[in-house]
């Protein structure tokens, strides 16, 4: 055939006419000048070729030779197959875009719709790299280029927002004549799978936290019984009200000593709690009462608003003490000297009550907001710092249906928010 396709350009050249009978459309736009569509030996018409494309050939060509229900029959079984595949690209379970050679997007299914604010009508027929560019700034150059030249890539755990992650791989689509008419992007959203690997790796070091401090409980209580012994043998010994009372308050410390303990072994098992209720504004003013100390030695200006009301909710005095004891005191090491700390409270209705501890210390960079409630992790130096403080304070406030959160700018402000109870 390439021996004849020369023959037939070298008398073309020489101004020769060629009739060429052919099914093969590629080589009517290889070297014909015209083109003639025949049915059953009669001429049905003529068109210069410089005027048509392969699609309007073959509508021209089947329409001629097809009759009209043939034709009509034809066409709705491709028109139910378009159907057919852009539903089945439309329902699939991972994202899916398709470009075009210009990297033009051309169709896009409803899961990677999902991943961007705009409509499908607002996707379609823009270029990639506008769309991803302002996602993905680190690799969105990486993936034009693979489409550019039309090559395979995975991009994998690329952060696309805030909390979602996504992994990308990037295909050549090719034609039956296996040229290449465009590029696949499968978009597939893998935060879930992420997030539930970050979950089984908290969950493996709060196990260990429980057997740490199983351990720890049974070294301190054996002292602490002997001190409690100790007490008792002293209190008959020292009648007189100024010691017996001296005697009273140690005991009372050493039992809350053994509380905290208890709360510590608890910190994977959510215990019901005793429904006592608490006076907030009591429960803040016995922890400042006791953490005085430490706000005098370092000049600390504190600014305690206290409700016009009571209000009370329902838990574990000392565990919720031990709470706010450890955010004040993180407050006050985040404070310069003369710094200023301040304890608000917030009542929404009859729901719920707000504590919001608020410092001007130089806050909390956005990369470490995240952590800071993850066991084990503490940005403070020292063999005392195992970075277990918020974590445990999380569990105890959670364990009383409440929430604790973080917000950090200039200073931080650490809340506390609890259910309400009548009183």
């Amino acid at each position: 055939m390439e021996k004849i396709y020369k023959l037939l350009f070298e008398f073309k050249n020489k101004g020769k006419s060629i009739i060429y009978i052919s099914h093969n459309m590629d080589e009517i736009f290889r070297f014909a000048d015209r083109v003639t569509i025949l049915q059953d030996g009669r001429r049905i018409g003529t068109e210069e070729v410089k005027d048509l494309d392969k699609i309007k050939l073959m509508k021209l060509t089947y329409s001629f030779v097809l009759s009209r229900e043939e034709l009509e029959k034809d066409n709705m079984e491709l028109y139910l197959l378009k159907k057919y595949n852009e539903n089945i690209i439309k329902n699939i379970p991972i994202g899916v875009m398709i470009l075009d050679k210009d990297k033009q997007i051309t169709q896009v299914n409803l899961s990677a719709l999902k991943l961007f604010s705009p409509g499908e009508e607002e996707l379609t027929g823009k270029i990639l790299g506008t769309v991803l560019g302002n996602i993905l700034k680190d690799h969105g150059a990486e993936i034009s280029k693979a489409i550019e030249l039309m090559t395979e890539g995975v991009w994998e755990d690329l952060q696309w927002s805030e909390n979602r992650i996504v992994t990308i791989k990037v295909f050549p689509l090719h034609d039956n004549s296996l040229d290449c008419i465009g590029s696949i992007l499968l978009l597939e959203d893998v935060s879930q799978e992420r997030h539930f690997n970050d979950y089984l790796l908290r969950s493996e070091k709060i196990a260990s936290v429980a057997e740490l401090a199983a351990g720890v409980a049974h070294e301190i209580n054996t002292p602490l019984s002997v001190i409690h012994n100790y007490i008792d043998l002293l209190k008959p010994n020292y009648m007189d009200s100024y010691s017996s009372d001296k005697l009273d308050r140690i005991k009372n410390q050493l039992s809350m000593i053994s509380d905290i303990i208890g709360g510590l072994l608890s910190f994977t098992k959510i215990q019901s709690l005793p429904p006592k209720q608490l006076d907030i504004t009591e429960l803040v003013d016995d922890v400042v009462l006791l953490i005085q100390h430490k706000i005098i030695s370092k000049n600390i200006h504190l600014k305690w608003e206290k409700g016009e009301q009571n209000i009370y909710v329902s838990g574990d005095e000392n565990r919720l003490k031990q709470v706010l004891i450890n955010l004040l005191i993180n407050g006050i090491e985040a404070v310069l000297e003369g710094g200023h700390i301040g304890i608000f409270i917030e009542q929404n209705e009859n729901e719920w009550v707000e504590i919001s501890i608020r410092d001007d210390g130089s806050g909390i960079p956005p990369h470490i907001l995240s952590k800071i409630f993850n066991p084990f992790f503490s940005t403070k130096a020292g063999k005392k710092n195992t970075g277990l403080g918020l974590s445990i304070c999380q569990h105890i406030i959670e364990s009383h249906n409440g929430v604790i959160t973080c917000q950090s700018d200039e200073g931080t402000t650490m809340g506390i928010r609890l259910p309400i109870v009548g009183n």
